[in-house]
């Protein structure tokens, strides 16, 4: 059910958005040196509207309504499972959008000197999203699919499989807004030493688009995919994170720097959403609540040889990317005509649904970015686990083919336990 135009609910927040950042304006000129409470307190920011306008008529097709057999009949045949051949048409309504991104976004900065040593720095930001797009309606096409991000799309509002909460804890977030404080910390400088303590980001590359050793935290991608404003740099995708940074200026020519941050995961574009990556015929399963108390630490040298610049990196720390792999869908739901075939269907990795693949080629499309290579992000428990794993476990049987044979009816996958994913 998509709307192309902002309700008025969207032009209410949109105008509260402005005037809350234009108010903090408004007190950073008011009172420019803050030298009335004896601090020397400094405000910066910006309101801004960010859009992306669409250059061609292909939609994402990752999401419901992108998905290439809306509306396409394909033949299919379940002789192996004692049902024979048929046709099917995938019932999906197709979308037709004009834009990808349309963002209203603002950012206050605060930073005041608490003693001579000691300073004081926050950042807060708000983002709102207007986009005109053709959300998916789970009643349109009859779904049932299990899990909070597969019903109506939540374009920031993340939560676990179940019913979880957000996965940053500074953060407020709902389907169309978002506020967090990607920065919040005290700096204590004395000669060559600062220690840093708070909600802060850690940047050790400097590259665009590369991140070859910025390790340290991992990125939120919901506002919008890592290939962004170029000034920015991942500046708005990294994820903050509480921790201590301590950097000593061993002498002009090098730097030494080591921190120790609370592990903070990746956030991916949720399903059938703009910027969406992971097609949603598969349900995310995550689990980093079993890891949230999990801590990430690096040390990094930095300096010159000559006319040479160079950096030494190591850290030992949990892969903020995850690691995706089939897992039981625990959903009891018959396939038409086949009573009982839920109960064996829950230990399996599929549950029964009207936006799930209806046909082997409909499957084998739907996870084509799965197909199975190396292992590149291993999984700490189970290192043989690895993005793309094309079998599934079956209940008390071992490993088989996902699609051997066809089957009747609408199945929707769930190969994510993140359990083993970080």
């Amino acid at each position: 059910m998509g709307s192309r135009r902002a309700s008025g609910a969207s032009v209410r927040m949109a105008i509260a958005i402005v005037a809350g950042f234009s108010s903090a304006a408004v007190l950073a000129h008011g009172k420019p040196g803050g030298h009335d409470d004896g601090l020397n307190w400094n405000f910066s920011g910006f309101v801004r509207y960010d859009g992306a306008f669409r250059t061609s008529s292909d939609e994402n097709i990752k999401n419901q309504r992108g998905n290439v057999f809306n509306g396409v009949t394909v033949n299919r045949d379940s002789t192996a499972l004692g049902g024979g051949p048929d046709t099917v048409t995938r019932n999906g309504e197709s979308s037709d959008n004009d834009w990808n991104l349309m963002q209203l976004r603002g950012q206050v900065d605060v930073s005041a000197n608490l003693s001579r040593n000691v300073q004081f720095f926050a950042r807060l930001r708000g983002v709102y999203d207007m986009t005109p797009f053709d959300d998916f309606d789970p009643e349109a096409v009859g779904s049932r699919a299990s899990g909070f991000n597969y019903q109506e799309p939540e374009y920031f509002e993340y939560r676990n499989y179940g019913n979880g909460g957000s996965a940053n804890p500074l953060e407020v977030a709902g389907r169309r807004y978002m506020l967090d404080l990607p920065a919040f910390y005290l700096d204590y400088q004395n000669g060559p030493w600062l220690v840093r303590v708070g909600q802060q980001q850690i940047a050790w590359g400097q590259a665009l688009f590369f991140r070859v050793l910025d390790l340290p935290n991992g990125l939120d991608l919901r506002r919008h995919l890592f290939i962004d404003y170029a000034p920015e740099e991942y500046a708005d995708e990294r994820i903050g994170a509480l921790g201590i940074r301590t950097t000593w200026q061993a002498s002009q020519a090098w730097e030494i720097d080591g921190f120790v941050q609370k592990f903070q995961p990746t956030i991916y574009p949720n399903a059938n959403t703009p910027y969406n990556a992971i097609a949603s015929q598969f349900s995310v399963h995550d689990r980093y609540r079993e890891f949230d108390e999990r801590l990430n630490g690096g040390l990094r040298a930095r300096g010159n040889f000559g006319q040479w610049s160079t950096q030494f990196v190591v850290t030992r720390r949990y892969n903020p990317d995850g690691v995706f792999r089939w897992t039981r869908s625990e959903v009891n739901r018959d396939l038409p005509g086949a009573p009982g075939s839920g109960f064996v269907l829950q230990n399996t990795a599929f549950e029964v649904d009207s936006s799930g693949v209806v046909s082997g080629p409909a499957d084998r499309e739907s996870r084509s970015h799965f197909h199975p290579r190396p292992p590149v992000y291993q999984s700490l428990t189970e290192p043989h686990v690895f993005a793309g794993r094309r079998n599934h476990r079956g209940a008390g049987a071992g490993e088989v083919s996902a699609f051997q044979s066809e089957l009747p009816g609408d199945l929707h996958g769930v190969p994510v336990d993140a359990q083993d994913a970080f």
